[in-house]
């Protein structure tokens, strides 16, 4: 419930006041335009005052404010001397002055289908985006030194390192991308299928976490670390295939109740609680659970029977030589 009044989807923040306090507007999903007063001089944890509010598209800061602005009608809170864009929307316009995006500042923001970094951006938190399902054009202009879009692939990418960074539901992951970083499709509803490039040798934690729209995916020999809970939540995820010498699966694929088949590549080292059959807290016999199958390279069953509970055992198959080189 929100600690202000919202008329007609409006929030009456009374002038005066001089703090938001964390979660003020948790949840509110009538919440569609705010208007903060010259007043406020403090906001509490920003990604949790709008946390959850859904339908927000119009965030203005009234003149006058001595700490933060909304420079250009961008829809957006910008700290002021930082130029720290705090909090955005699904209508933000991010200006050219903005050095920053702070972590979470769009979080929940499922009306955000498209934006723009502009080439005074230098810094961007790896989760700033998080939670926009249905973010799917995303740019980065020509001169920022520090991010790019190359071959317009709609991402966020690192140029030092080639980094993806930020994903959205239309990106095509370029084979000059090394590693997809933490969170960077967090919560992309909206994706129904993504080809990682054999450049890839990371998947970062939670990568790919609840991109419910997945229904298979195929990781290449190439990765050789996958961060924990990378697949976590892909609820329609029907087939999987993580072909490498991946260091250990943690959680991957924890809470996709729909993997029916996961073919496994040679010489994973480590599974724990990588699916949601693992012994332990995360599998229970009673749950509608639909895994079938097990496929392994031949002559490997016992290597993976010594990484699986006893009850996965009877599903392992092992695939004939051919197709395990595939």
């Amino acid at each position: 419930m929100a600690e202000y009044e919202i008329k007609d989807g409006v929030a009456i923040i009374p002038e005066g006041t001089t703090e938001i306090k964390q979660s003020a507007f948790h949840g509110c999903k009538e919440l569609t335009t705010i208007v903060i007063p010259a007043s406020v001089i403090k906001l509490g944890d920003v990604h949790f005052c709008f946390k959850g509010c859904t339908n927000l598209t119009k965030i203005v800061v009234a003149e006058g404010n001595p700490k933060y602005d909304s420079r250009g009608d961008c829809n957006a809170i910008i700290e002021t001397e930082s130029n720290e864009l705090v909090a955005g929307c699904g209508t933000t316009v991010i200006p050219d002055s903005v050095t920053s995006i702070r972590f979470w500042a769009f979080r929940d923001c499922e009306l955000l289908e498209k934006i723009a970094i502009p080439a005074s951006v230098k810094k961007l938190s790896r989760d700033c985006f998080t939670g926009c399902p249905n973010l799917k054009s995303i740019t980065v202009a020509e001169g920022n030194e520090v991010y790019d879009s190359r071959n317009n692939c709609n991402a966020i990418i690192r140029t030092e390192d080639n980094v993806l960074i930020v994903g959205g539901t239309e990106t095509v992951i370029p084979d000059s991308v090394t590693e997809i970083g933490p969170f960077a499709f967090d919560h992309r509803a909206g994706i129904k299928k993504i080809v990682i490039p054999d450049s890839v040798t990371k998947i970062g934690d939670l990568a790919f976490n609840e991109c419910s729209g997945l229904t298979d995916i195929v990781i290449p020999a190439s990765v050789t670390t996958l961060g924990d809970g990378a697949f976590s939540g892909c609820a329609n995820l029907k087939t999987a295939s993580v072909l490498g010498p991946v260091k250990a699966l943690t959680e991957t694929f924890s809470s996709c109740k729909a993997l029916n088949t996961i073919t496994f590549g040679a010489g994973i080292k480590k599974i724990e609680r990588a699916f949601p059959y693992d012994s332990g807290t995360l599998y229970d016999a009673k749950e509608d659970y639909y895994l079938k199958t097990i496929n392994v390279p031949a002559k490997k069953a016992n290597y993976y029977k010594s990484r699986l509970p006893e009850q996965l055992h009877s599903i392992i198959v092992e695939l004939p030589a051919e197709k395990a080189k595939k």
